[in-house]
């Protein structure tokens, strides 16, 4: 037999390293793709568990939503023990747990509702809104004016009309803005608007609020269309209510309310306010009978499911009527 040569077998060497070279390149490449397609996988199934958990929750709130009674919403009503029921339904899972909230719109000011036909009557929306705004500008120290505020917001989301055309300082700014003359459709956008004679950066301060008081974000809905739930309201929506120059009456309306609707033991399935206001002799009542009810059309359900990969979050808007519950807007 012929003994191979020195440069064959250097040949045959470098040949065999290749080729072994190759097959541990296929062997990592098969690996890499094992394991893509098992992070894939497993992403997968946590996506489908997440949503299965999500798609429970939501169903829990519309079952809790539907019995409550239409008639009145309130503060002891089923939906505002929510969490605890989602912590009784995450007992069932094994892979997940759901925790969430349910929260009234209607408790809050629907600031769309400016756009009404009512116009800028102190009794109307707008006049809600004007008292709102001069209520938190006095507590947060700023400078403007509450109606120069007031007034820009309504155009804002009015049709455009002459009388109530500001837009034109919109379209000189550095970076120009089209006044859009409809409804908002974020919160976000109150943040754009302009109010003349108030200090740098009022309307951020007017927006975010602070710890101790609340800012437009906290008492406005953009979902909401009213009327304002006075069992559900916030202390300062119910203090903006009332057209009545007299600070001590409205104050001593603003604490009986908290104080009735507080009271288990009170009926909140009707108009009870209206009493109130006559008991503190407050001087109108057509902003009770315009703009205040005692039972809720919109809520707000925000779900957090967590899994053994992390955690996911979700707010539905949810629609009540005629005994029935419809989600109309989701965001994750």
């Amino acid at each position: 037999m012929r003994r191979a040569k020195k440069g064959e077998r250097g040949i045959v060497v470098a040949m065999t390293l290749i080729i072994i070279a190759g097959i541990a390149f296929i062997g990592f490449e098969a690996m890499r793709v094992a394991r893509m397609d098992l992070a894939a996988s497993s992403v997968l199934r946590t996506r489908v568990l997440d949503e299965g958990l999500m798609d429970a929750g939501f169903t829990l709130a519309r079952n809790v939503l539907l019995q409550t009674p239409s008639t009145g919403d309130g503060p002891y009503d089923i939906w505002n023990y929510f969490p605890s029921r989602c912590e009784e339904l995450s007992l069932y899972f094994t892979t997940g747990t759901i925790t969430g909230v349910i929260e009234d719109e209607n408790s809050r000011f629907a600031v769309n509702a400016i756009a009404n036909n009512r116009g800028k009557d102190t009794s109307s929306p707008y006049g809600l809104l004007l008292r709102l705004v001069e209520t938190l500008a006095l507590a947060h120290g700023l400078a403007g004016d509450a109606k120069d505020f007031a007034d820009e917001v309504y155009n804002w989301v009015r049709p455009a009309e002459g009388e109530y055309n500001l837009d034109s300082k919109y379209l000189a700014q550095a970076v120009p803005v089209q006044v859009p003359h409809r409804a908002m459709r974020s919160m976000e956008e109150l943040l754009l608007i302009q109010w003349p004679g108030s200090g740098k950066n009022d309307v951020e301060k007017l927006y975010y609020g602070t710890e101790q008081i609340p800012g437009l974000r906290d008492l406005l809905s953009i979902h909401a269309k009213g009327p304002l739930n006075m069992n559900t309201a916030h202390r300062l929506l119910v203090y903006a209510v009332p057209m009545d120059d007299d600070m001590a009456r409205k104050i001593r309306f603003t604490e009986r309310v908290i104080s009735y609707r507080n009271n288990p033991a009170n009926s909140i399935r009707w108009k009870w306010y209206e009493q109130v206001a006559r008991q503190v002799q407050l001087e109108k009542l057509t902003p009770l009978y315009v703009l205040c009810g005692n039972y809720s059309t919109t809520f707000r359900v925000s779900l957090t499911v967590m899994t053994g990969l992390g955690r996911r979050h979700a707010v539905a808007i949810f629609e009540r009527s005629n005994n029935k519950v419809a989600l109309t807007q989701i965001a994750f």
